[in-house]
């Protein structure tokens, strides 16, 4: 049996992730124009 709150908490870390990520990615965008 796979642990709920551990695949919620591995969800919550990409999600973080990939925010960080994007907001990384709109900055470079925003000082190249």
């Amino acid at each position: 049996m796979v642990d709920l709150s551990l695949i919620v908490r591995w969800i919550v870390v990409f999600l973080v992730i990939f925010l960080l990520l994007m907001v990384l990615v709109f900055s470079l965008m925003r000082k190249k124009a």
